[in-house]
């Protein structure tokens, strides 16, 4: 059994790594029992993503593709039903080095970065892939007909929703850097251009050469930086808050050494 640690026990550096072994065996097991699962219902999971290709039809050009196909789509559907528990995870092993204001964000966290993560693949589910494949499959024209093996299509798919859902996560990384006294609300405002540019880029880098699909995931992660500076301006800290005990501490030494003189 892994034992929480209290805050401020200090111990050993093997004990990390032995807590650090424990939770990852832990993990494991939770996707493997859930892999199990969905290894069961593996063809009502490749439905939905079948679908997608609209009146083209997936291939397989090994006889072991098909079988493998199954297991990734198993694997990568255990992954995202367990995003909860290896959230609760991370952060167990983080926290002791955390304060008791901050451990307090530890259910909001793990909560906010659940719901977050499936909108984000929602999102790409239901909006990017149909218009991205759509462009994609359209290219070849009358000239070059699409036969996509069942493989190379879960792969590009799994890629942009695992992509879009760790994208969504954005507000929820930035408010607690906040709350952590990291980075201030006008800190943000200012690296806006930076993350403008920084969208664009990575957009263009993980998205299929269209710019639709590129324009729909940089939107969203500029909307969401825009909505966490909001939400930082109404509920979090501003410079002087983050900064106000240094500043403060420096006032008084420079009190101390005008009345001294």
């Amino acid at each position: 059994m892994v034992r929480k640690l209290d805050e401020g026990e200090t111990v050993p550096f093997a004990a990390h790594l032995e807590e650090l072994r424990q939770r990852l065996i832990h993990s494991i097991i939770v996707v493997g029992v859930l892999f199990f699962v969905a290894f069961a219902i593996s063809d009502k999971l490749l439905e939905p993503l079948s679908g997608l290709m609209r009146e083209h039809k997936l291939v397989f050009i090994s006889p072991t593709e098909a079988f493998f196909v199954h297991m990734k789509i198993a694997f990568y559907a255990s992954l995202a039903v367990s995003v909860p528990y290896l959230l609760y995870q991370v952060w167990s092993f983080l926290s002791p080095g955390l304060l008791k204001e901050e451990r307090k964000l530890a259910f909001p966290f793990i909560l906010g970065s659940s719901i977050f993560f499936g909108i984000g693949v929602s999102f790409c589910y239901f909006l990017v892939l149909p218009f991205g494949l759509n462009f994609l499959l359209g290219y070849g024209g009358s000239i070059i007909s699409p036969m996509i093996s069942a493989s190379a299509f879960l792969g590009f798919c799994m890629t942009l929703m695992f992509v879009f859902g760790i994208v969504f996560q954005l507000p929820l990384i930035v408010i607690f850097l906040n709350r952590i006294d990291l980075v201030s609300v006008e800190q943000l405002a200012s690296f806006r251009p930076y993350l403008i540019v920084s969208a664009f880029v990575l957009s263009a880098l993980i998205t299929p050469p269209d710019i639709f699909t590129q324009v729909v995931l940089s939107l969203p992660l500029i909307i969401l930086y825009e909505l966490s500076i909001v939400v930082i301006n109404i509920f979090g800290k501003k410079a002087k808050e983050i900064g106000g005990g240094s500043d403060g501490k420096e006032n008084s030494d420079n009190a101390t050494t005008d009345s001294s003189s």
